[in-house]
């Protein structure tokens, strides 16, 4: 994995600063992640006292996936049951998109190109997480050497 290693950081660090920068959002700015759901997913949010509560909740996990992934982009071999949870969860996250995704669809007023988009944005993140996951498991049998 040694020549594989820079790509495999850069892509956890760039999963990692997604994450922070938008459980930061979500926790301090309630307007401003309305206009970013709608710039990037093209979902129309009405915003309550309610939505922003659970969306400051949904911030703090979103912060500390990122921290979890940047924990993983500082030795990918050593933390890799972080990448596998990392995989497990973006695999529920596809799971619970394209499960619900007629009811998303409906609620936040976001066409289906729009949506199955985002939807194969985050596969695409899954699979490049599956492929560091691979290099990583590869080496790691030289470490038990």
């Amino acid at each position: 994995m040694k020549r594989f290693r820079r790509p495999v950081q850069i892509l956890l660090w760039v999963i990692a600063l997604y994450h922070i920068s938008l459980g930061l959002l979500l926790i301090f700015s309630g307007d401003l992640s309305i206009r970013v759901a709608d710039t990037l997913y093209g979902w129309t949010i009405a915003g309550s006292p309610e939505l922003g509560i659970v969306g400051e909740i949904l911030g703090c996990y979103s912060i500390a996936f990122g921290l979890m992934m940047a924990t993983a982009a500082g030795d990918p071999v050593r933390y890799r049951p972080l990448l596998t949870v990392g995989i497990v969860l973006i695999a529920l996250r596809l799971f619970q998109r394209a499960f619900f995704a007629g009811k998303v669809m409906e609620v936040f007023q976001v066409s289906s190109g729009r949506y199955w988009s985002a939807f194969l944005f985050v596969l695409a993140i899954g699979g490049a997480l599956t492929w560091a996951r691979l290099l990583v498991h590869q080496e790691a049998p030289e470490l038990a050497a």
